[in-house]
Protein backbone atom coordinates (compact mmCIF):
# COMPACT_ATOMS: atom_id res chain seq x y z
CA UNK A 1 0.00 0.00 0.00
CA UNK A 2 1.83 3.69 -0.80
CA UNK A 3 -0.99 6.24 -1.04
CA UNK A 4 -3.26 6.56 1.80
CA UNK A 5 -4.72 10.65 1.64
CA UNK A 6 -5.53 13.33 0.26
CA UNK A 7 -6.98 15.59 2.35
CA UNK A 8 -7.76 15.02 6.27
CA UNK A 9 -11.05 14.14 6.35
CA UNK A 10 -10.21 11.23 3.59
CA UNK A 11 -7.51 9.26 6.22
CA UNK A 12 -9.98 6.86 7.16
CA UNK A 13 -12.06 6.70 3.78
CA UNK A 14 -9.83 3.89 2.00
CA UNK A 15 -13.05 2.02 1.43
CA UNK A 16 -15.81 4.25 0.31
CA UNK A 17 -17.96 3.14 -2.12
CA UNK A 18 -15.76 3.32 -4.52
CA UNK A 19 -12.81 0.96 -3.49
CA UNK A 20 -9.82 1.86 -4.44
CA UNK A 21 -6.95 -0.96 -4.57
CA UNK A 22 -3.44 0.37 -3.29
CA UNK A 23 -0.96 -2.05 -5.99
CA UNK A 24 0.37 1.40 -6.96
CA UNK A 25 -1.31 4.97 -7.55
CA UNK A 26 -1.23 4.24 -11.25
CA UNK A 27 -4.30 2.01 -10.77
CA UNK A 28 -6.14 4.68 -8.33
CA UNK A 29 -6.05 7.00 -11.63
CA UNK A 30 -6.91 4.32 -14.43
CA UNK A 31 -3.91 4.70 -16.05
CA UNK A 32 -0.82 2.12 -16.98
CA UNK A 33 2.48 2.35 -18.14
CA UNK A 34 5.30 4.52 -17.58
CA UNK A 35 3.10 7.55 -16.58
CA UNK A 36 4.80 10.66 -15.93
CA UNK A 37 1.82 13.34 -15.52
CA UNK A 38 -1.72 13.50 -15.92
CA UNK A 39 -3.49 16.54 -16.11
CA UNK A 40 -7.39 17.01 -15.90
CA UNK A 41 -9.80 19.46 -18.15
CA UNK A 42 -13.21 19.67 -18.59
CA UNK A 43 -14.82 19.62 -15.17
CA UNK A 44 -15.03 22.42 -13.30
CA UNK A 45 -13.98 20.48 -9.69
CA UNK A 46 -10.90 18.40 -11.63
CA UNK A 47 -9.62 21.33 -14.72
CA UNK A 48 -6.32 21.81 -14.00
CA UNK A 49 -6.17 19.58 -11.57
CA UNK A 50 -2.73 18.02 -12.20
CA UNK A 51 -0.99 14.04 -10.84
CA UNK A 52 2.85 13.85 -10.91
CA UNK A 53 4.26 10.02 -10.55
CA UNK A 54 7.91 8.68 -10.33
CA UNK A 55 9.11 5.90 -12.16
CA UNK A 56 7.72 3.19 -9.73
CA UNK A 57 3.88 4.52 -10.03
CA UNK A 58 4.17 6.58 -7.08
CA UNK A 59 2.61 10.41 -6.84
CA UNK A 60 5.07 12.65 -6.28
CA UNK A 61 2.89 15.50 -6.29
CA UNK A 62 -1.16 16.53 -6.94
CA UNK A 63 -1.99 19.80 -7.30
CA UNK A 64 -6.04 20.29 -6.68
CA UNK A 65 -7.96 23.78 -6.36
CA UNK A 66 -4.72 26.49 -5.57
CA UNK A 67 -3.46 23.35 -3.04
CA UNK A 68 -0.07 21.44 -3.83
CA UNK A 69 -0.13 17.85 -1.89
CA UNK A 70 4.02 16.58 -2.16
CA UNK A 71 5.03 13.61 -1.01
CA UNK A 72 8.35 11.86 0.12
CA UNK A 73 8.72 8.69 0.26
CA UNK A 74 11.28 5.57 1.81
CA UNK A 75 11.34 3.18 -0.89
CA UNK A 76 7.60 2.56 -1.85
CA UNK A 77 6.29 3.39 1.22
CA UNK A 78 5.12 7.69 1.93
CA UNK A 79 6.83 8.88 5.07
CA UNK A 80 5.72 12.20 4.69
CA UNK A 81 3.17 14.23 2.94
CA UNK A 82 3.48 17.98 2.67
CA UNK A 83 0.47 20.21 1.78
CA UNK A 84 0.94 24.22 0.18
CA UNK A 85 -1.31 26.99 -0.46
CA UNK A 86 0.43 28.87 -2.36
CA UNK A 87 3.66 29.09 -0.93
CA UNK A 88 2.63 29.02 2.48
CA UNK A 89 2.57 25.52 4.26
CA UNK A 90 -0.83 24.37 5.74
CA UNK A 91 -0.26 20.66 7.13
CA UNK A 92 3.04 18.29 7.62
CA UNK A 93 1.91 14.49 7.86
CA UNK A 94 4.37 12.10 9.15
CA UNK A 95 3.87 8.34 8.50
CA UNK A 96 4.71 5.75 10.73
CA UNK A 97 4.96 1.25 9.73
CA UNK A 98 5.28 -1.49 11.19
CA UNK A 99 6.23 -4.45 8.56
CA UNK A 100 5.80 -2.05 5.94
CA UNK A 101 2.19 -1.80 6.90
CA UNK A 102 0.86 2.20 7.99
CA UNK A 103 0.32 1.88 12.02
CA UNK A 104 0.42 5.92 12.41
CA UNK A 105 -0.23 9.32 11.03
CA UNK A 106 0.38 12.30 12.99
CA UNK A 107 -0.48 15.65 11.38
CA UNK A 108 1.47 19.16 12.15
CA UNK A 109 0.07 22.57 11.74
CA UNK A 110 2.32 24.88 9.85
CA UNK A 111 3.65 26.10 13.42
CA UNK A 112 4.89 22.39 13.54
CA UNK A 113 1.91 21.67 16.78
CA UNK A 114 0.61 18.32 16.34
CA UNK A 115 -3.40 18.33 15.86
CA UNK A 116 -4.31 15.30 14.64
CA UNK A 117 -3.12 11.29 14.65
CA UNK A 118 -4.77 8.20 12.99
CA UNK A 119 -3.97 4.61 14.74
CA UNK A 120 -4.78 1.19 12.45
CA UNK A 121 -5.07 -2.19 13.77
CA UNK A 122 -5.15 -5.18 11.75
CA UNK A 123 -5.41 -9.11 11.59
CA UNK A 124 -3.31 -11.64 11.06
CA UNK A 125 -3.34 -11.53 7.23
CA UNK A 126 -2.57 -7.66 7.04
CA UNK A 127 -6.03 -6.49 6.85
CA UNK A 128 -7.19 -3.49 8.41
CA UNK A 129 -9.21 -3.90 10.67
CA UNK A 130 -9.62 -0.89 12.75
CA UNK A 131 -8.87 2.82 12.29
CA UNK A 132 -9.66 5.27 14.57
CA UNK A 133 -8.98 9.63 14.22
CA UNK A 134 -8.02 10.85 17.57
CA UNK A 135 -7.12 14.34 18.96
CA UNK A 136 -4.16 15.48 20.33
CA UNK A 137 -5.70 14.65 24.14
CA UNK A 138 -6.51 10.85 22.28
CA UNK A 139 -10.53 11.98 22.21
CA UNK A 140 -12.00 9.74 19.07
CA UNK A 141 -13.39 12.52 16.16
CA UNK A 142 -13.89 9.14 14.60
CA UNK A 143 -13.60 5.19 14.06
CA UNK A 144 -13.85 2.71 10.82
CA UNK A 145 -13.84 -1.17 11.42
CA UNK A 146 -13.58 -3.12 9.04
CA UNK A 147 -15.20 -7.25 8.07
CA UNK A 148 -13.30 -9.90 5.49
CA UNK A 149 -14.02 -13.14 3.50
CA UNK A 150 -11.24 -14.51 2.01
CA UNK A 151 -9.05 -11.04 2.37
CA UNK A 152 -12.17 -9.05 0.40
CA UNK A 153 -14.06 -6.10 2.86
CA UNK A 154 -17.36 -7.06 2.86
CA UNK A 155 -18.43 -4.68 5.25
CA UNK A 156 -16.96 -0.92 6.80
CA UNK A 157 -19.04 0.53 10.09
CA UNK A 158 -17.96 4.22 9.93
CA UNK A 159 -18.86 5.44 13.63
CA UNK A 160 -19.10 9.09 14.02
CA UNK A 161 -18.32 11.49 17.19
CA UNK A 162 -19.61 14.77 18.59
CA UNK A 163 -18.06 16.52 20.70
CA UNK A 164 -19.83 16.82 24.61
CA UNK A 165 -19.05 20.19 26.43
CA UNK A 166 -19.40 20.55 30.25
CA UNK A 167 -19.11 22.97 32.66
CA UNK A 168 -17.98 22.30 35.86
CA UNK A 169 -18.92 24.23 39.03
CA UNK A 170 -16.30 24.33 41.41
CA UNK A 171 -13.61 25.92 38.35
CA UNK A 172 -15.97 27.21 35.97
CA UNK A 173 -13.90 25.58 33.51
CA UNK A 174 -15.09 23.52 30.69
CA UNK A 175 -14.48 19.70 30.26
CA UNK A 176 -14.71 18.18 26.52
CA UNK A 177 -15.44 14.96 25.35
CA UNK A 178 -16.91 12.93 22.32
CA UNK A 179 -19.75 11.18 22.54
CA UNK A 180 -20.40 8.45 19.53
CA UNK A 181 -23.24 9.78 17.79
CA UNK A 182 -24.42 7.10 14.84
CA UNK A 183 -23.24 4.85 12.77
CA UNK A 184 -23.22 4.25 8.91
CA UNK A 185 -22.49 0.59 7.26
CA UNK A 186 -21.44 0.01 3.84
CA UNK A 187 -21.95 -3.72 2.56
CA UNK A 188 -19.46 -5.02 -0.49
CA UNK A 189 -20.06 -7.86 -3.29
CA UNK A 190 -18.11 -9.11 -5.96
CA UNK A 191 -18.02 -10.79 -9.02
CA UNK A 192 -16.14 -13.87 -9.77
CA UNK A 193 -12.58 -11.95 -10.25
CA UNK A 194 -13.16 -10.54 -7.26
CA UNK A 195 -13.67 -7.20 -8.43
CA UNK A 196 -16.07 -4.72 -6.78
CA UNK A 197 -19.69 -5.25 -7.86
CA UNK A 198 -22.11 -3.30 -5.47
CA UNK A 199 -22.25 -1.11 -2.51
CA UNK A 200 -24.80 -0.73 -0.16
CA UNK A 201 -24.75 1.95 2.40
CA UNK A 202 -27.00 1.92 5.51
CA UNK A 203 -27.70 4.56 8.26
CA UNK A 204 -29.05 2.61 11.28
CA UNK A 205 -31.82 0.12 9.97
CA UNK A 206 -32.54 2.58 6.76
CA UNK A 207 -30.71 1.81 3.19
CA UNK A 208 -29.93 4.90 1.41
CA UNK A 209 -27.80 3.94 -1.04
CA UNK A 210 -26.77 1.34 -3.48
CA UNK A 211 -24.26 1.49 -5.68
CA UNK A 212 -23.58 -0.96 -9.05
CA UNK A 213 -19.96 -0.88 -10.63
CA UNK A 214 -19.11 -2.23 -14.09
CA UNK A 215 -15.11 -1.72 -13.51
CA UNK A 216 -12.64 -0.34 -15.99
CA UNK A 217 -10.84 -2.74 -18.22
CA UNK A 218 -9.83 -0.22 -21.11
CA UNK A 219 -13.05 -0.68 -22.82
CA UNK A 220 -15.64 1.75 -24.69
CA UNK A 221 -18.73 1.48 -22.97
CA UNK A 222 -19.48 1.11 -19.41
CA UNK A 223 -22.92 1.35 -17.49
CA UNK A 224 -23.04 1.69 -13.81
CA UNK A 225 -26.54 2.71 -11.99
CA UNK A 226 -27.03 3.74 -8.33
CA UNK A 227 -30.21 3.67 -6.45
CA UNK A 228 -31.13 6.50 -3.84
CA UNK A 229 -33.04 6.03 -0.35
CA UNK A 230 -36.60 6.64 -1.59
CA UNK A 231 -36.40 4.67 -4.85
CA UNK A 232 -35.09 7.40 -7.34
CA UNK A 233 -32.67 5.67 -9.65
CA UNK A 234 -29.54 7.28 -12.01
CA UNK A 235 -28.66 5.49 -14.71
CA UNK A 236 -25.36 6.45 -16.32
CA UNK A 237 -23.44 5.30 -19.80
CA UNK A 238 -19.77 6.37 -19.76
CA UNK A 239 -17.92 6.45 -22.88
CA UNK A 240 -13.96 6.57 -23.13
CA UNK A 241 -11.77 7.64 -25.47
CA UNK A 242 -8.19 5.79 -25.56
CA UNK A 243 -4.23 7.19 -26.70
CA UNK A 244 -2.24 5.00 -28.19
CA UNK A 245 -1.09 3.78 -24.94
CA UNK A 246 -4.38 2.27 -24.01
CA UNK A 247 -4.98 5.17 -21.35
CA UNK A 248 -8.28 6.70 -21.54
CA UNK A 249 -7.94 10.43 -22.16
CA UNK A 250 -11.47 11.62 -23.05
CA UNK A 251 -14.49 10.51 -21.07
CA UNK A 252 -18.07 11.44 -21.90
CA UNK A 253 -21.23 10.35 -19.01
CA UNK A 254 -24.71 10.85 -19.75
CA UNK A 255 -26.62 10.90 -16.96
CA UNK A 256 -30.80 11.82 -16.64
CA UNK A 257 -30.66 13.57 -19.98
CA UNK A 258 -27.36 15.63 -18.37
CA UNK A 259 -23.72 15.49 -20.19
CA UNK A 260 -20.36 15.65 -18.61
CA UNK A 261 -17.06 15.61 -20.44
CA UNK A 262 -13.73 15.28 -19.05
CA UNK A 263 -10.80 15.06 -21.07
CA UNK A 264 -7.02 14.32 -19.55
CA UNK A 265 -3.88 14.93 -21.38
CA UNK A 266 -0.71 12.11 -20.18
CA UNK A 267 2.42 12.16 -20.71
CA UNK A 268 4.71 9.25 -20.52
CA UNK A 269 8.68 8.63 -19.47
CA UNK A 270 10.84 7.29 -22.20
Amino acid sequence: MTRYFTLFASILLFFSCSEKEMENDLKTYEVQGKVRQIQYKGTENSNGNTIRFNTDGLVLSERFGGRLFSYKYDGMYANELKVFLGDSLEIKRLFTYKNNIPTEIREYDKRGTLQKKVIYKYDKNGNRTQGIILTTYNDTLSMEEYEYEQNLIIKKTRYTYNEHVEQTDETSQQIRSYIRAYATEYSYTYNENKELETCTETIGDEPMSKLYYKNFHGVDLTVSEVSYWGGTKDSSIITYGFDEKGNWIFKRTMSNNREQRQERSILYYK
